[in-house]
């Protein structure tokens, strides 16, 4: 079994004062696409770089305005596996987005952007344009894989970021989880940069588990469940 790297390209939606909450909300939707790409970009980067040395491979996931346009980055993301940071279940938006990462790479599921809602429309989207799984946001990481419709959810993960994850759970718990079952470990490339916290428990992360899976090789071994 194995922990799975779950890379959300974007700002943490977390646990942050209400007040920073609003700002980066408003810094990241009143941006120009362009500007947010680029800014996404350098962390991203970084991520690509150290997890390369590393050796480790990871599941990157990108809305239309956080997805790279560096050749660099587009080179390196070809040894991972990239899927679709869903944030609206209106279908037409929704397939709009998708499509903008399906030019550049094959998608086999998506990671859920924001707070945990609309489960159910998520999964019957997911379904109707044949993607496979979809990854959702709750912070206790005992919640076990479901099949829903067909679809693999994930309804929750291990949060490397303390300020999202569910008090109690150590990395210590994390390397024994792994060790039984596919668990989903998440975080983003910015915070991971910036928080000295993150970037720690991610170095003890990478560090004491040994096998990091991609979610087609998640769904190859669930095959005969949906």
């Amino acid at each position: 079994m194995s922990a799975i790297l779950r890379i959300d390209v974007d700002q943490n939606y977390g646990k942050y004062p209400k007040i920073e909450r609003i700002m980066r909300y408003g810094r990241r939707n009143l941006h120009l696409p362009i500007i947010n790409s680029l800014g996404h970009s350098f962390y991203l980067e970084k991520l690509l770089e150290d997890m390369e040395n590393r050796d480790i491979r990871g599941n990157f996931y990108f809305r239309k305005s956080t997805f790279p346009n560096k050749k660099s980055c587009l080179n390196t993301m070809k040894n991972h596996e990239i899927g679709y940071h869903a944030e609206n279940t209106k279908q037409k938006l929704f397939s709009r987005g998708l499509k903008e990462i399906q030019n550049k790479f094959k998608v086999n599921g998506l990671s859920i952007h924001g707070p945990h809602k609309n489960i159910d429309k998520y999964i019957q989207l997911s379904k109707k344009f044949k993607l496979k799984y979809v990854l959702g946001n709750l912070e206790d990481p005992r919640k076990k894989m479901e099949i829903k419709n067909d679809v693999v959810y994930f309804p929750s993960a291990f949060w490397i970021n303390k300020r999202s994850r569910t008090s109690g759970f150590s990395i210590n718990w994390l390397k024994k989880e792994a060790e039984r079952r596919d668990i989903v470990v998440l975080f983003h490339p910015s915070t991971w940069f910036k928080e000295k916290q993150e970037r720690e428990d991610y170095e003890k992360i990478v560090n004491k588990i040994d096998e990091f899976k991609l979610m087609g090789e998640v769904l190859e071994s669930n095959a005969g469940r949906t």
